[in-house]
């Protein structure tokens, strides 16, 4: 009874097909176009922004040290108001519990640690 068993090859059943090569293609181009119209936004929106930034004293709540590296978190008052946002920084860059935050006057939720038209020049 076993003797039979054995006789018989084995049959594959987890066989991965591969997409071929077009598909691969048409993938990475929709990802491309996608990741250069994202950074032309963010690009389009320093440069907007950069004219007419204003500068509030922010305090650090919370720094972490992740994988993708340090990064701060920070609150602050504008316009009677009290915001919140995170960055990344480098390492030893931030030396006490204050930082001047950076934003956009029309929407303060939009703020950073690099002034707008420092932005605007690594981008180009």
């Amino acid at each position: 009874m076993f003797d039979q068993l054995d006789d018989k090859e084995p049959v594959e059943t987890n066989k991965r097909k591969r997409l071929p090569f077009w598909a691969m293609l048409l993938i990475w181009l929709v990802m491309g176009t996608g990741f250069t119209a994202y950074n032309w936004f963010l690009v389009r929106q320093d440069e907007r922004i950069a004219p007419k930034e204003q500068v509030a004293l922010a305090s650090i709540y919370k720094s972490t040290d992740g994988k993708g590296g340090p990064r701060v978190f920070y609150s602050f008052l504008y316009d009677g108001e009290k915001y919140q946002g995170d960055d990344g920084v480098a390492r030893g860059s931030i030396l006490s519990n204050h930082v001047a935050v950076y934003l956009d006057p029309d929407d303060p939720a939009t703020n950073t640690l690099t002034e707008y038209r420092f932005k605007e020049q690594e981008g180009s």
